[in-house]
């Protein structure tokens, strides 16, 4: 259910509910009865009983206790980082009005979307995380210490200190360094992060601690011949991302992730190995998804295929991560033939692309028509025939015969058998190469 219709739901919603309780706990601190709860709800102490049930179950993986005590009720008990995340995922929607924004803070988030190049679900969440920020910290509740293993990257750029400036004066409030670093979680979590090495070059050094505790399990569960330095070369910059994701329990869209699994087993068993000890080594627990992303990279790197010049143009925008837009390059370079270019844009490069250049236009997400280019939307990755199909449809069947397939035909003798006519032929045909 999408933002909106939480809004506008009841209390028949057990979402509603739950975000009820939820924030009521988080704002009063203390024990709360639950005859109280049933009675603002409207609802049996049972179905209160049976909400708070399922509650535990949603917050199994957030460091929190909600505590039942009989006679006085229940209370959650967690640090302020937590609360606000449980806060963002389960209430703010439903109580997005508890939690306003001023339209000059709306217009700095524009900015700040631009310059990141943020996806529109990572602007949300920016607008969200911003939004609860505020309101615990007026509520004089800050944050009191540093977030375990979390990497702010962009704490020093002064489009982002200037945004801070913004906060404190037009909400009258001061942001301490903890508080800053919470603010920018989302713009640190990324997929289609593009950050120059020199800015990461000082956070390697954790990362490559816990590159090397996956390498070692990989290799007493495989036996690998990996170029560990290139491997890590090209995993550091997602593994970093990746951590600060898990650690705020950023939800990943889940593209083509099941099929990734089905089409590259060994590279996909060799993630699930990684990232069973990434939750050993931060003591965490990660999605499913997050295999599936780090099982790109190990496939890239197993598959590493020389690329040859080309000039015809197509390109792909895909606002799903780095690494799924290599593999969706990979993927059309090999339904479409070598000859093709294939450039890769996120969803706001898009907006500035100069459609001219581009025979077609391929993207995992819906994009508004461009009059003389076609767009095709990728529902299927890793079937190439559909590929192929919609390729052909628009009408550009002849940019595959330019250097990778060979029309040519033969009058085929009656009297003569399958097998002797593709003989025939196959002699013909190597005749006029020599």
């Amino acid at each position: 259910m999408s933002g909106s219709l939480k809004l506008n739901t009841d209390f028949n919603s057990v979402g509603k509910r739950t975000a009820y309780m939820l924030e009521k706990m988080i704002q009063q601190e203390g024990f709360i009865l639950i005859d109280d709860l049933a009675e603002n709800l409207q609802v049996s102490r049972s179905t209160v009983n049976n909400d708070i049930k399922g509650m535990k179950e949603s917050l199994v993986s957030f460091d929190v206790e909600l505590k039942g005590i009989p006679n006085k009720g229940i209370q959650l008990i967690g640090e302020e980082q937590t609360l606000r995340l449980i806060l963002s995922k389960y209430v703010y929607d439903y109580y997005r009005n508890h939690y306003p924004l001023k339209e000059d803070t709306l217009e700095w988030v524009a900015q700040l979307s631009k310059y990141y190049k943020l996806d529109q679900v990572t602007v949300e969440l920016l607008k969200k995380n911003i939004a609860i920020s505020m309101s615990r910290i007026i509520e004089k509740k800050p944050m009191l210490r540093s977030i375990d293993y979390y990497n702010n990257f962009e704490y020093e750029t002064p489009l982002l200190q200037e945004f801070m400036f913004h906060l404190e004066t037009e909400y009258r409030l001061t942001l301490g360094k903890y508080d800053q670093d919470f603010i920018s979680f989302p713009i640190n979590t990324r997929t289609t992060a593009m950050v120059a090495d020199k800015n990461m070059c000082g956070y390697e050094q954790e990362v490559r601690i816990l590159f090397d505790a996956m390498m070692k399990g990989i290799q007493s569960n495989f036996v690998t011949d990996f170029n560990e330095n290139a491997l890590f070369d090209v995993l550091k910059h997602h593994l970093l991302f990746m951590m600060n994701r898990i650690l705020f329990h950023v939800d990943l869209f889940d593209l083509f992730m099941d099929e990734i699994q089905l089409k590259y087993p060994f590279s996909y068993e060799l993630a699930k190995v990684a990232i069973h000890v990434i939750e050993e080594e931060l003591m965490v627990t990660v999605s499913t998804i997050e295999v599936s992303y780090l099982a790109i990279y190990f496939e890239l790197v197993l598959n590493k295929k020389q690329e040859s010049k080309v000039e015809r143009k197509v390109a792909i925008v895909c606002s799903a991560g780095r690494g799924t837009a290599i593999l969706i390059h990979r993927q059309l370079k090999e339904a479409l033939g070598k000859d093709i270019k294939i450039s890769q844009f996120s969803e706001t490069d898009y907006q500035e692309l100069d459609e001219a250049d581009y025979l077609a236009i391929f993207s995992t997400i819906p994009l508004s028509a461009i009059a003389g280019v076609p767009i095709i939307q990728i529902t299927n990755l890793f079937d190439s025939q559909l590929l192929l199909q919609e390729w052909k449809s628009i009408g550009l069947q002849s940019i595959l015969t330019t250097n990778t397939v060979d029309f040519s035909f033969q009058v085929l003798d009656l009297e003569k058998s399958y097998i002797e006519n593709v003989s025939t032929m196959i002699e013909e045909l190597i005749n006029e190469k020599n």
